[in-house]
């Protein structure tokens, strides 16, 4: 019921507000609209998986040398979250921005997260630091 409700609420949010297709070339009024209601979306998503991780349904132990349990919807919601805020950003920063970077800076932060998702599962150690060096470089592209 959770799930549909929070469906439900968000296609209703985008039908009734967002514009994204308008993007960047929208006057700042527009584009801080159509900002806001992605981020109402947003809250609701990332609320819906906080009362998620508050249960025992996604707890996932990793192997470690310490007892390390995973709230496994931590990760996901933060891979479904973030990348759209980029988006958000670039939105928001209207024609100064390039219109490539609608696509480049949330794959950079889907990649970004992911790298950290890999590094919780892999064992302690090299392949760990492998991972974050990886991640420091990603960050460092999109950052630029």
């Amino acid at each position: 019921q959770g799930v549909a409700f929070l469906s439900l609420a968000i296609f209703l949010i985008f039908v009734n507000n967002a514009k994204v297709g308008v993007g960047s070339k929208a006057p700042l009024e527009t584009r801080y609209q159509t900002a806001i209601t992605i981020c109402t979306a947003v809250c609701l998503f990332s609320g819906f998986f906080n009362i998620l991780q508050m249960t025992g349904l996604d707890d996932f132990d990793l192997p470690r040398s310490t007892s390390f349990t995973l709230d496994l919807s931590r990760p996901v919601e933060w891979l479904m979250t973030c990348p759209v805020l980029q988006l958000v950003l670039v939105i928001l920063g209207g024609t100064r921005i390039p219109s490539y970077r609608k696509f480049m800076m949330p794959l950079l932060c889907a990649a970004n997260l992911l790298c950290g998702v890999a590094a919780m599962f892999s064992e302690e150690g090299a392949m760990q630091w492998v991972w974050f060096v990886f991640s420091c470089i990603i960050w460092m592209i999109y950052t630029y």
